[in-house]
């Protein structure tokens, strides 16, 4: 990283004259040889992975080059490591990580393109002072953008989390596969790729989902926080040992999608905030800044805390349980009550909203981000890279039996009256957010309230018991339980008090701990603690994700556009796009490629991307 340049070439120097290798500038990360944290221990465990040594093909099966050459057939979804990569994996990044199966939980696999680095004299890798990248960008359409040229001072890192479900990270590797990360594609642009395994309430990428993480002698410790602990702690061991590692950590961009896309975000909105000091000292994180430069948050499983009330909002028109079917009285008017305190959320930050959820600049903006990704579907592409007509849009939206095709017989309407095409400005016309809600895309799928009882309780359980324990955690479906306790209806009133004397006290225990504000990155974003932000934000939803990522997107990127700071903001919903981390793509023979996130991190990084 940058201030190992003078360093490294004069360790270099010494090396090739006198055919020693000396350590990684060992002891640099904090003055001691024995330090646990310093990286430079672990030189001589650098791997080598020749361009072209591998390649992905089907379901993740990998096979050898030679292998696959060999036998004339490759998959049409192969992937090549097209440039050669220096990899360090299994390394802890705390020096107490939670033991399981008799080995630390916390490490991390590190990927460097291999121009930056070069073969120790004695084995493993050394820093190449010299060398360097220059790297063509471009845009989906396949437009050159600009060039960059990138060093083992200066190459961004992208430190990618795997979290889903609030599960735990998983330190994957290169040749493994996962939809959406694309690991061959940053490497290729010079970045370098970061990933961990951390706590949570599972392990993500496994063969099975566990309930909770749980350490060899039998104790859960991955209930809320220790996930965004974990990866606080492993930027900080990235910042740490910036002296002798490639990269910069001063450009980390974080990379996540569904409750992975959350923690990107809270790692984007906490960076340094004091509440998280006690637990980061007690699993032994580096002690160094936990900031990052940059967030790419898909589909965010964010703002818990309102979590219920946004997902109704989102789904103002979907009032049916996919298990129970439509909506019983009690649930409508818990449906309804959450809603109104939702407008009543985001008012009290400061955005206009109508009475009714579906009025005022907060609402029409989001419905003309809407109308973008419909345009873009038509006059440049898909999510998949090819593009439909304004016909194949109407008719995805308005698939039979939809509420929206409801909604219109009952109404006397058809397509044409709330959603036009207009050919001379290359543009629809829509009647509001309100028809994709409507739409056979959009369809919720959780019941009400969406979040706590379910999946997300099982974040707030405790932490240091032998048994897993799921909590109540929302204190907007608390509210909403008040209100409906004053009901006329007595029935609605009497179920809302049930509910209440069985999670009251439960909530109310969760949220005065605090727990939950660790968790929230709408926490820090609107204020309510000091934090170091990062100054380079990207939101990106699918139009086809009926799940809570638009809502809690949508405030935080309001929220960081309404700040006096000059943050990078973008907010982008990708047609066709379902739960996932969605992004326009580019058709390249059998692969396809994210352009233009690949270079908005390196503008953002080159400091050519404003406000």
């Amino acid at each position: 990283m940058k201030k190992a340049a003078k360093i490294m070439a004069a360790l270099l120097v010494f090396a090739l004259l006198t055919g020693v290798a000396p350590a990684l500038a060992s002891g640099e990360a904090s003055g001691g040889a024995e330090d646990a944290l310093d990286i430079s221990r672990y030189e001589g465990d650098w791997t080598y992975m020749a361009e072209n040594s591998f390649v992905l093909g089907s379901g993740g099966k990998q096979a050898t080059g030679a292998d696959s050459a060999a036998s004339g057939e490759v998959s049409q979804d192969a992937v090549y490591n097209a440039v050669p990569v220096w990899a360090l994996t299994g390394i802890p990044y705390v020096e107490n990580p939670t033991m399981v199966d008799g080995g630390p939980l916390q490490v991390m696999n590190i990927f460097v393109p291999g121009a930056y680095m070069t073969a120790g004299p004695t084995g493993g890798a050394v820093i190449d002072p010299e060398g360097s990248m220059t790297v063509d960008y471009f845009d989906e359409t396949g437009e050159l953008v600009g060039a960059y040229t990138w060093t083992a001072q200066t190459a961004p890192v992208v430190f990618i989390n795997t979290v889903d479900g609030y599960a735990g990270s998983m330190a994957f590797n290169i040749s493994g596969s996962k939809a959406g990360i694309y690991y061959y594609e940053f490497l290729e642009k010079g970045f370098i790729v970061v990933g961990v395994t951390s706590r949570g309430i599972g392990l993500s990428m496994g063969p099975s989902r566990e309930p909770a993480t749980v350490d060899d002698d039998g104790i859960v410790v991955g209930k809320a926080p220790a996930g965004i602990v974990d990866l606080k702690a492993a930027v900080a061991f990235l910042r740490y040992n910036d002296a002798v590692l490639p990269g910069d950590s001063e450009h980390i961009f974080t990379h996540g999608a569904s409750a992975g896309g959350a923690m990107s975000a809270l790692l984007g909105a906490s960076g340094d905030a004091a509440g998280y000091k006690p637990y980061l000292e007690e699993i032994g994180a580096a002690d160094a800044s936990d900031a990052v430069f940059g967030s790419l948050v898909f589909c965010p499983i964010a703002d818990l805390d309102h979590g219920d009330a946004a997902y109704e909002w989102n789904h103002k028109y979907q009032t049916w349980d996919s298990l129970m079917g439509d909506f019983t009285p009690y649930q409508m008017a818990l449906h309804n009550t959450l809603i109104d305190i939702y407008v009543e959320y985001v008012r009290s930050l400061g955005f206009d909203l109508g009475d009714d959820g579906e009025s005022g600049a907060y609402y029409d903006e989001l419905t003309e981000k809407l109308i973008e990704a419909l345009n873009h579907g038509v006059t440049v592409s898909t999510y998949t890279g090819e593009a439909v007509t304004p016909e194949e849009v109407a008719a995805a939206l308005n698939t039979e039996g939809s509420i929206l095709d409801r909604w219109l017989a009952e109404n006397g309407l058809t397509m044409d009256d709330v959603l036009v095409w207009n050919e001379e400005k290359e543009t629809f016309e829509i009647d509001g957010f309100r028809i994709l809600d409507m739409s056979g895309v959009y369809s919720r799928r959780k019941p009400v309230p969406g979040f706590d009882g379910n999946t997300e309780s099982g974040l707030f359980g405790p932490n240091g018991t032998t048994e897993d324990v799921s909590a109540h955690f929302s204190i907007v479906y608390l509210e909403a339980l008040e209100r409906l306790m004053a009901s006329e209806d007595e029935e609605i009133a009497a179920q809302a008090a049930a509910a209440y004397e069985d999670c009251a006290a439960e909530i109310l225990l969760v949220t005065g701990s605090g727990v939950t504000d660790l968790m929230n990155p709408m926490y820090y974003l609107a204020g309510n603690a000091d934090s170091t932000k990062a100054q380079c934000w990207r939101f990106h939803i699918g139009t086809s994700d009926s799940d809570l990522g638009t809502s809690a997107s949508w405030l935080m990127y309001n929220t960081l556009r309404a700040a006096d700071e000059d943050y990078v903001t973008e907010f982008e919903l990708i047609y066709g796009a379902p739960h996932s981390a969605a992004d326009y793509l580019t058709v390249i023979g059998s692969r396809k490629i994210p352009q233009n996130a690949l270079t908005w991190i390196a503008q953002c990084a080159a400091g050519d991307v404003t406000r």
